[in-house]
C-alpha cells in the first residue's frame, strides 16, 4: 500500500484471463480502474491490448499528476499536502477548462490579465484568445492617463452640486433642485444639470453655471456641445451655452437672429427660473 500523497498501481481480477491494473491510494481506495479507455479517457474504441491499456492508466495519472503540481504549487515528489485536501482543491477548481492533451493542467489565465487573482473570474479567455467579462471592469479611483491612444484608461460615474452663478456670486440663491450627474469615460465627459430656483438672491452680473466636476482640457478642438431647456427665463434670441478650453465654468450667452452674441446676466433670470443642460466636453485629466 502507497503512502501519502502517492498512487500505486496494482493488478485486481482479470479481463479474458488478462490481469487488470488499477490505482489505488494510501488507504487502499480504487481511484481508477478499468479495462476499457472508454472508462478513463473518453474515447471512442476499447482498448484491447495491455499496452493500449496501461497508456490509457499511465496518460490518466500523468495528469493528476501534473494538476496535483499545479493546484499545490509544490514539486512533484515533493508534494506534501494530504489526498484530502488535494481533493478540496481540484473540487475549488473545477471551473476551470482543461486543454484535453495527455498532460494538460488547470488553465488559469487568470494571472495573465493585470490585477486579477488566479481564482478570480471577472474575467477569463475565451478559445479564440479574446477576453470575456462576468463582471463590470474596475478602474483605480484615481486616474493612472496611459499614452497609448488604443487603451481606455479611466472610467466614472458620479454626481457633482453645479451652482448658477452671477459675476461669480450667488448671494442668497436657493433651489429646489440642484443636481448634476456624470460619466467619465476615457477623456470625454457626459453630464447632465438640472437647476431650479427658489429665490435667485441679490447678486449681480453675468451668468455661468459652475461645479463640473472635471476642467476642460487647453486644446484646440476642445469644442463643447451642450443642449439647453429654459423656463422662466427670458432671451434676446437663443441661449448657446458653451464651455471655456482650460476652463471650469459653463458659459451663458445669447445670439441675436443678426448674429451678436452677448453674456446673459442676472436680468435675465427670476425667481423661479429652470435650467436644464445637457453635453460633453474632453477634460483636461
Amino acid at each position: 500500500m502507497p503512502q501519502d500523497n502517492t498512487l500505486e498501481i496494482v493488478m485486481l481480477g482479470n479481463y479474458n484471463g488478462t490481469l487488470v491494473p488499477v490505482a489505488v491510494d494510501q488507504n487502499g481506495a480504487i481511484i481508477s480502474s478499468g479495462f476499457l479507455a472508454t472508462d478513463i479517457l473518453d474515447d471512442s474504441v476499447e482498448a484491447t491490448t495491455w499496452d493500449a491499456t496501461l497508456t490509457s492508466i499511465v496518460n490518466n495519472l500523468n495528469r493528476i499528476r501534473n494538476q496535483i503540481v499545479t493546484i499545490t504549487g509544490q514539486t512533484w515528489g515533493t508534494v506534501t499536502t494530504t489526498l484530502v485536501s488535494i481533493m478540496a482543491l481540484f473540487n475549488a477548481t473545477t471551473g476551470h477548462k482543461h486543454t484535453g492533451a495527455a498532460n494538460d493542467a488547470p488553465i488559469l489565465p487568470h494571472a495573465g490579465l493585470s490585477g486579477l487573482a488566479n481564482d478570480d473570474h471577472t474575467q477569463y479567455y475565451l478559445v479564440v484568445g479574446t477576453r470575456r467579462l462576468t463582471a463590470g471592469i474596475p478602474f483605480p479611483a484615481t486616474n493612472v492617463p496611459s499614452s497609448d491612444v488604443n487603451t481606455l484608461d479611466d472610467y466614472v460615474e458620479g454626481t457633482f452640486t453645479p451652482d448658477l452663478l452671477f459675476n461669480s456670486n450667488n448671494i442668497g440663491m436657493t433651489y429646489s433642485i440642484q443636481t448634476g450627474l456624470y460619466t467619465k469615460i476615457g477623456n470625454m465627459v457626459f453630464f447632465t444639470i438640472e437647476l431650479a430656483l427658489t429665490s435667485k438672491g441679490t447678486s449681480t452680473g453675468v451668468a455661468t453655471v459652475y461645479g463640473l466636476p472635471y476642467q476642460s482640457a487647453s486644446i484646440l478642438g476642445n469644442v463643447s456641445t451642450i443642449s439647453v431647456s429654459l423656463q422662466n427665463v427670458s432671451t434676446t434670441g437663443v441661449c448657446q451655452p458653451s464651455i471655456s478650453r482650460n476652463g471650469w465654468p459653463i458659459n451663458l450667452y445669447q445670439i441675436t437672429d443678426a448674429g451678436v452674441r452677448t453674456q446673459m446676466d442676472n436680468t435675465n433670470f427670476t425667481d423661479t427660473s429652470v435650467i436644464i443642460l445637457t453635453g460633453s466636453y474632453r477634460a483636461a485629466t
